[in-house]
C-alpha cells in the first residue's frame, strides 16, 4: 500500500484558504498518473487540505479516463474521504474510521464511467461528490484535514492522465 501526495497537499503546505465565516472557498488538488503508475488496492493519494472550521458543502472529481481497458469489469474503483473526524448538521460526530467514504464511495473511473456532458466520451470525467456529504452533509471539519482518494479495485490497464479533486466549503467560523 503506497501513499502519494498531490502538490497542494504536501505536509508543509497550509490549507488553501481560511477566512471569514460564510465565505465560499474551493480547495483543490491535482494528481498526474504517469506511465509507470501502479495502483494497488489500498493505495492513497492525498489530494488537498481543508482548514479547521471548513463546512464542506460540495465539489467534484474531474479528469481524464484513467483505466484504458475497454472491459467494464476492469474499472479502477476509488473512495474519496477525509482523514479526520467531522460533525454532521445534527451534531453527530463521525469518527475517522467512518470518513473514508465521506465524499465518494466505490466510484469507477474506467471507460464506461460518467463523462462530461457535451464532450467526447474519451476526453474526461466530471462527477459531483457524494457519499456521506450527500446523505448526511454538510460536513464540519473541526481540525485541519486532508481530502484523499483510496483505491478500491485496481485497473487491468492503467493509463496516464490527470485526476482533480475540487472540494467546496464555507468557513463556518473564523479559524
Amino acid at each position: 500500500m503506497a501513499t502519494r501526495t498531490a502538490t497542494r497537499a504536501g505536509a508543509t503546505k497550509q490549507s488553501a484558504a481560511s477566512g471569514w465565516a460564510q465565505t465560499l472557498y474551493r480547495a483543490w488538488g491535482t494528481y498526474e498518473y504517469g506511465a509507470d503508475a501502479v495502483q494497488a488496492v489500498g493505495d492513497i493519494i492525498v489530494m488537498c487540505k481543508l482548514p479547521k472550521g471548513a463546512m464542506v458543502v460540495g465539489g467534484m472529481l474531474t479528469g481524464d479516463k484513467i483505466d484504458s481497458n475497454l472491459a467494464g469489469s476492469a474499472l479502477l474503483s476509488i473512495n474519496i474521504g477525509i482523514d479526520k473526524a467531522v460533525i454532521l448538521p445534527n451534531g453527530t460526530t463521525v469518527t475517522v474510521a467512518s470518513t473514508s467514504v465521506a465524499l465518494g464511495n466505490a466510484w469507477a473511473l474506467g471507460p464506461d464511467a460518467a463523462v462530461i456532458v457535451g464532450v467526447n466520451p474519451d476526453a474526461g470525467r466530471r462527477v459531483k461528490l457524494g457519499g456521506l456529504l450527500v446523505s448526511d452533509g454538510p460536513l464540519l471539519c473541526t481540525d485541519e484535514c486532508n481530502a484523499y482518494i483510496t483505491t478500491n479495485a485496481t485497473a487491468l490497464n492503467l493509463s496516464t492522465g490527470t485526476l482533480n479533486l475540487l472540494v467546496d466549503y464555507y468557513m463556518s467560523s473564523h479559524a
